[in-house]
């Protein structure tokens, strides 16, 4: 009976490894598409406004442009073909991931550990995302850097055993 639970953890163990690895490059590779961490919506001062896709719950009673009977007018937002949303379903799925495999591993710091390493990176690809901080121009090389800290934190946690 206890072969059989420890072989099962193993196993959960495994897949939230798998699919943490998985999720995090996908979410990397989205933020770096749409240009850091915009799902946010974060502001020039760090306030939230949320993305604009230029539609408001009025804009089929002024636009005659918009509408269910108007097939000739501009292709509609398709939110899903954009990197923001990749970047932020991935990040959850990291999450999710990650708390997953802290229940399975089981002990307390290394389980702690697990969940705070990647929103550490989240957190320095926020800072060095365009516009979040207003008064810092970072250049090319320090933004890189920062990036690959932000890679560097996740991976070396993420494969230390």
């Amino acid at each position: 009976m206890e072969d059989s639970i420890s072989m099962t953890r193993a196993r959960v163990l495994l897949a939230a490894r798998i699919t943490g690895h998985i999720a995090w490059w996908i979410f990397i590779v989205a933020t770096l598409f749409a240009g850091g961490i915009t799902w946010l919506g974060l502001d020039d001062e760090g306030v939230f406004s949320g993305p604009s896709t230029g539609w408001t719950a009025y804009t089929p009673l002024t636009d005659a442009t918009v509408g269910i009977a108007n097939f000739t007018g501009p292709a509609p937002y398709e939110w899903w073909t954009e990197p923001e949303v990749f970047s932020a379903v991935a990040f959850a799925i990291v999450i999710i991931a990650a708390v997953t495999e802290a229940v399975a591993v089981r002990r307390v710091v290394p389980a702690i550990v697990t969940v705070v390493a990647p929103v550490v990176a989240l957190g320095i690809l926020i800072v060095v995302t365009p516009g979040v901080v207003d008064s810092w121009q970072l250049g090319t090389m320090t933004t890189m850097g920062a990036v690959l800290l932000a890679v560097a934190v996740r991976e070396f946690w993420a494969r230390r055993h």
